[in-house]
Formats: C-alpha cells, sequence, structure tokens
C-alpha cells in the first residue's frame, strides 16, 4: 500500500440525499455484489464468508513477527459470542493484549496507485468510557507498515471523553521526512486525522462504522465518516 502523493480532505457529517422516483432498473444490490471483496459474518467461525484473496484470519504475536502468524484465532481475550452480533454472531474483545489478529490484503483490498476508492463497513458495540483500557484503541487498521505510515483505521483516543477518529495517512516519507518526536504528537500528523467529538457508542447499542474514501492518490482525494 505504498503510495508517493497521497492527499485527502476529510469531512464529516450527515450527507445530503435527494430522493426521486424512476422507472431506471435499481441496481444497488447487484452493485454492491459486484465491489465486494471481503466479508466476515463470524457466523460460521473467522474465516471470511467471502474473500476475493486469501479468506483466512491469522494471529501474530506482533507486527515485526508476521513470519510467525497462524491460521486461526489464537488469543485468550477474543472469542465467538454465538448470537450477540448485530445480525448473527460477533467476535468478542475482553482485554488488552500483545499481538494482533488481520486478514491479509492481497486481492482482499482493490488497491490502485491512482485514483483509489472503496468503503469498508462494519458495527461496533461498546461504551469507550468503561470498556477500554487506558491508551488509543484502534477497531481496525489497513496498513502494509504502520498506524504512520500509508495506513487508513479508526480509533478511540487515549483518555476519556474518547474521541472516535479518522486516519487517511501517506506515506511517512513524504509527510515528515525529517521526523522529530512522536509522529502522534506531530501538527501534520493530526491534519491527517478527523475526529468525532461525543462519538454515539453505546453498551447496549450497535453502531455502524463506514469508511468512504475516494480518489485517494490524486490530488482529488477523500474520505469521510
Amino acid at each position: 500500500m505504498k503510495t508517493t502523493q497521497i492527499k485527502q480532505l476529510m469531512y464529516i457529517g450527515v450527507l445530503p440525499f435527494l430522493l426521486l422516483t424512476s422507472c431506471k432498473t435499481d441496481t444497488t444490490n447487484a452493485d454492491l455484489k459486484s465491489a465486494l471483496t471481503l466479508y466476515a459474518s463470524f457466523d460460521k467461525g473467522v474465516s471470511a464468508d467471502f474473500a476475493l484473496g486469501d479468506k483466512n484470519l491469522y494471529t501474530v504475536p506482533s507486527r515485526k513477527a508476521r513470519d510467525s502468524a497462524q491460521i486461526g484465532l489464537h488469543k485468550h481475550d477474543i472469542s465467538i459470542a454465538k448470537e450477540k452480533g448485530r445480525y448473527g454472531d460477533a467476535l468478542l474483545f475482553t482485554e488488552r493484549s500483545r499481538g494482533n489478529i488481520y486478514y491479509p490484503s492481497e486481492k482482499n483490498i482493490a488497491y490502485s496507485i491512482s485514483n483509489w476508492s472503496g468503503a469498508v463497513s462494519f458495527w461496533l458495540k461498546l461504551d469507550p468510557a468503561t470498556d477500554l483500557e487506558p491508551g488509543y484503541c484502534d477497531p481496525i487498521q489497513i496498513t502494509d507498515v504502520s498506524y504512520n505510515d500509508a495506513a487508513i483505521w479508526v480509533d478511540f483516543t487515549k483518555e476519556n471523553p474518547r474521541d472516535f477518529r479518522l486516519g487517511v495517512i501517506g506515506d511517512r516519507e513524504v509527510w515528515n521526512p525529517n521526523p522529530q518526536g512522536p509522529d502522534n504528537e506531530n501538527p501534520i500528523f493530526n491534519k491527517q486525522l478527523a475526529a468525532v467529538k461525543n462519538p454515539p457508542f453505546g453498551k447496549d447499542n450497535w453502531t455502524h462504522i463506514l469508511i468512504n474514501f475516494s480518489n485517494l492518490n490524486t490530488k482529488e482525494g477523500k474520505a469521510s465518516l
């Protein structure tokens, strides 16, 4: 996912819709189906229900130890919660621990070095103030490096009251060629983030997360949460 010219305009809000009656055939379902690259319901285990690439979920002790990755879910603090999902089953995270789980990106992410567009959709159910341990928490990251280098992610900030943020980060060598101090405190880094104050999460409510991005790797690139 390395690039050299990711630029984006990020915004948050409710997009206006204009509803018109039409005799034109509705192709929404067919369009969504043809655009799908990865789908995991967790209803039949942790392997993806549909994947253009590798459908297996992997567990790895750290980013730097990917050669030690194991197929399947091998973290004691993560399990499948039967019939506890928004629809069917869900992944339950009970504590903070070392290691990561991931689906390989090859073919499962329709990346393009020019004019890259796509969307990521998932559901969360938690109270950030009481369910999260101190520190940043990233429910999802799309990257082949790290959070600060060619990455798309969402996170909760490290202290209560927590913001919910979208990050669409370009190549580190481009946005921070002369690193000084922690990247997550760098004003240039923070300008690449969009934050939701008082996000609408709750212990008894499911919240739909949709990351939508278009024209990345062009001057017209933008993303929304």
